[in-house]
């Protein structure tokens, strides 16, 4: 007697009734069956793909960065001060800086927020109670890293530094008076810092440490300053290039385009700076910049060369 051959199933487990008991499969007989057989198909690949994502979804990997790598904390730096001049002899202690913060990174963005929490409320110089740090930056690839909101300018080798990492002395007069603390055009105090956006990067890694050979920075910033919006038409350029020869040194140029506008006077910011920087069993750093434009209130064009070590 002739065994009957039965329907072979598709893996997955979905089978359609076939209309020639003799054959292994073929199609069903009817729209009704086909939209059935359809409707089982796509059914069955979404619980698949759904339940294949899910453990790895970005939600559930953001959530989790979110956890663990997100740091908050905050630090205070003390000084004191003693004038021993006939004239104008005093001491003086004070809280330098006292800031609070939170930073990490979630899947491919890294995020900073940190606050000053010293200064006088009622000072309106920009030493007061502020905001400085509230950037995101993609830096899913080393060699092209994009950075946007209120952040450190990209002049000079001292004003991206921590002030952990300056000493007691504080900033150089270089980077006070040029790199926007209490800039010589008049801008209020701003802790190296503007609202733009800025790209950056590693070229060409050497070495047994794989040390980027060539980092480039650019960025495009208002020109105002911290928790200011722009009030003029221009924006300002600022880039720089640093090369490593060596191990531990790095060799920089760095230039600034751009415009300060304050009670509807706008003057000129035009920079150059130069810098060499080691570090290894000891740390060394030297720099210079000149600065072309006038200040707010002078009606000369002023320049100014400072040397920072």
């Amino acid at each position: 007697m002739e065994k009957t051959r039965r329907p072979r199933i598709p893996r997955g487990g979905l089978a359609c009734r076939p209309v020639n008991p003799g054959l292994a499969w073929a199609p069903p007989s009817g729209w009704m069956h086909a939209l059935r057989c359809l409707a089982l198909i796509i059914l069955h690949s979404s619980f698949f793909i759904s339940s294949a994502a899910q453990p790895d979804s970005l939600a559930r990997r953001a959530l989790g960065d979110l956890r663990t790598r997100t740091t908050i904390g905050g630090y205070a730096i003390g000084q004191a001060k003693f004038t021993s001049q006939d004239v104008d002899a005093h001491s003086n202690f004070s809280l330098r800086l006292v800031r609070l913060y939170a930073d990490g990174k979630v899947l491919d963005f890294a995020f900073k927020l940190q606050a000053q929490a010293n200064g006088n409320a009622q000072d309106s110089g920009g030493n007061n109670p502020r905001l400085v740090d509230a950037w995101v930056e993609w830096q899913r690839y080393p060699f092209a890293r994009v950075k946007v909101g209120q952040f450190k300018r990209a002049f000079t080798f001292e004003n991206p530094m921590n002030p952990w990492d300056i000493g007691a002395t504080g900033y150089s007069q270089l980077a006070t008076k040029l790199a926007g603390f209490n800039d010589r055009v008049g801008e209020h105090s701003s802790n190296g810092r503007d609202v733009g956006i800025q790209l950056q990067g590693d070229l060409l890694p050497v070495g047994k440490g794989k040390r980027p050979l060539l980092h480039y920075q650019v960025g495009v910033y208002n020109g105002q300053g911290i928790n200011h919006s722009d009030k003029n038409s221009h924006k300002d350029l600022i880039g720089g290039l640093v090369l490593s020869p060596l191990e531990g040194l790095q060799l920089g140029v760095f230039g600034w385009e751009g415009d300060y506008t304050s009670d509807g006077l706008t003057v000129d910011r035009r920079r150059l700076a130069f810098g060499v920087k080691y570090t290894g069993a000891l740390i060394l750093r030297a720099e210079y910049a000149t600065s072309q434009g006038r200040k707010i209130g002078t009606d000369a064009d002023s320049n100014a060369c400072i040397t920072g070590a």
